[in-house]
């Protein structure tokens, strides 16, 4: 996908291209030194290409299905710890797997640890792996990934992305519309953003009612924007939200001039909160030293 997760790689060597290498090599100088035969040369050099190229990488795509399987059951049971884990032990699937799919999952495991900066990276290896740009979880993880660690240009090309694939996901939509609000120049098209989302009540209402208060509060509506806050169920929030409700509570209350209540939640925030954007935000308030 141009634009989204490219890299400037320069000449690179992988230890697969250092094999062809090798064997190309040690072709020659038996050729050279002992005039080697069509049979040695299909034993030294052939083999070991279809080997690495052909055999091995079949064998571990039909590994793939059931490491998938693995992971997402240690995912649902909340073990991310356990799915890192097994994932760094198949050294098979991370040499000779799919690696758009391979990346996903690593990605997808260090977004639940909430080590965001991993999770880009690996979300950026899948997104410039062939087919990554086509999978829309690839791209949605890089979206949110980058969105956490503050590449918001990068975020909002991969949310556009997202969004031409027709699917509606509400975490992208809070993202989109968060960044919509940062920006000066384009923070009054946010409610019209929010409008255009087809928000699934009984599912997204947490979500809806977290983006409708961060618009209301950027409005100006400050009260209204607090009482939109309190009626969010924040246990119903995915995790990497509900430090932005916080964050917001937070943001409100600094708008207020509510000082000293705003520094208590956002010192909570900076002292407790994971790893991820409200780290970021957090820096943006000016708070007396003695707060």
């Amino acid at each position: 996908m141009a634009g989204l997760g490219s890299k400037s790689k320069g000449i690179i060597f992988n230890w697969k291209n250092l094999i062809v290498v090798a064997a190309a090599g040690l072709v020659l100088v038996l050729r050279w030194k002992y005039a080697l035969s069509l049979t040695a040369f299909l034993v030294f050099f052939i083999l070991p290409l279809a080997v690495f190229y052909l055999i091995l990488p079949l064998v571990a795509r039909s590994m793939f299905p059931a490491f998938q399987r693995q992971m997402g059951i240690l995912h649902l049971k909340g073990k991310f710890q356990d799915a890192l884990d097994l994932y760094r032990r198949s050294l098979m699937l991370r040499a000779f797997g799919p690696p758009a799919g391979m990346k996903k999952l690593l990605g997808q495991t260090y977004a639940f640890l909430f080590k965001w900066l991993s999770a880009r990276s690996a979300f950026e290896d899948a997104v410039t792996s062939p087919g990554g740009a086509h999978d829309v979880a690839v791209v949605a993880g890089y979206a949110e990934a980058c969105f956490q660690t503050g590449y918001d240009g990068e975020a909002e090309r991969a949310l556009k992305r997202f969004a031409k694939s027709g699917i509606e996901l509400a975490t992208s939509s809070y993202y989109a519309i968060h960044l919509i609000l940062e920006d000066q120049k384009r923070r009054k098209g946010a409610r019209d953003a929010f409008e255009a989302v087809a928000w699934n009540e009984e599912k997204d209402g947490a979500i809806r009612l977290l983006t409708l208060a961060e618009i209301e509060a950027e409005e100006g509506a400050l009260e209204k924007a607090g009482g939109t806050l309190k009626l969010v169920d924040r246990k119903a929030l995915p995790p990497p939200l509900r430090p932005m409700a916080r964050l917001l509570e937070g943001r409100i209350l600094y708008l207020q001039k509510k000082t000293a209540e705003a520094a208590k939640i956002l010192k909570e925030l900076s002292k407790n909160a994971p790893s991820g954007r409200v780290h970021i935000e957090i820096e943006d308030f000016e708070l007396p030293a003695d707060t």
